[in-house]
């Protein structure tokens, strides 16, 4: 079930880890009174994620999970920035990458929050998304956020996200970021990715961070 979710994604121009990390500041610290709530406390915060970039090995923070097959990988010749991204490919059934139980974020009901990363995809199927998982004790689970699907071929990165709030009268009390590839004939990429905590007074706000003001941008899918 999800809470008041919006998601979408763009094509940034330029695409560069420079603009990206300029669009990161600009967000949590030029952007003043819009980056800042009804109570005058800002409307986002970044969450640290371990490896989110994907500059270590893949096993130490995420782990793998599939129904039958599929590959997932670190690519150092497709990357957003850095020295490489996460990739998963060939899958059938099932197939997400997920932070290990180690590194899950404490939340508590009423928190909004948006998760966000950048995605390449080659001849993509299925179903291709980001999600954040919400876990009740050490078995229950439930669905916080998930992005808009991304199939074919991007042809370039691409910024998606996907915004939710964990739901009131739950046990929810952990998330969890997953990286969702399944059923995919084809290939798609990670890099980058974010999680924020957004502000009860704009709990749901699909603008809290916003795409940068230079270059030519193009929304798709909402």
């Amino acid at each position: 079930m999800l809470n008041g979710r919006r998601s979408g994604y763009y094509n940034f121009a330029p695409r560069s880890a420079f603009f990206h990390t300029v669009l990161m500041l600009m967000a949590t610290v030029v952007l003043g009174g819009d980056a800042l709530g009804a109570s005058g406390s800002p409307s986002h915060v970044p969450i640290p994620l371990a490896n989110s970039g994907f500059e270590q090995a893949l096993w130490g923070t995420w782990r793998f999970r599939s129904d039958d097959s599929g590959l997932a990988f670190l690519d150092s010749q497709s990357k957003h920035s850095g020295n490489s991204s996460a990739c998963i490919r060939a899958t059938q059934g099932v197939a997400r990458l997920s932070f290990h139980d180690d590194h899950l974020v404490p939340t508590q009901a009423g928190e909004a929050f948006k998760l966000t990363a950048w995605v390449r995809t080659e001849q993509a199927t299925g179903r291709n998304a980001i999600r954040l998982e919400g876990l009740e004790g050490s078995n229950g689970l439930e669905l916080v956020a998930e992005s808009k699907n991304i199939l074919g071929t991007t042809g370039g990165w691409v910024f998606i996200s996907a915004t939710g709030t964990v739901p009131d009268g739950g046990l929810i009390d952990r998330l969890r970021p997953v990286l969702q590839s399944d059923d995919n004939s084809g290939r798609i990429c990670f890099d980058d990715v974010a999680l924020w905590r957004l502000s009860p007074d704009e709990p749901v706000m699909g603008d809290a961070i916003p795409p940068p003001t230079f270059g030519h941008t193009t929304t798709l899918g909402g």
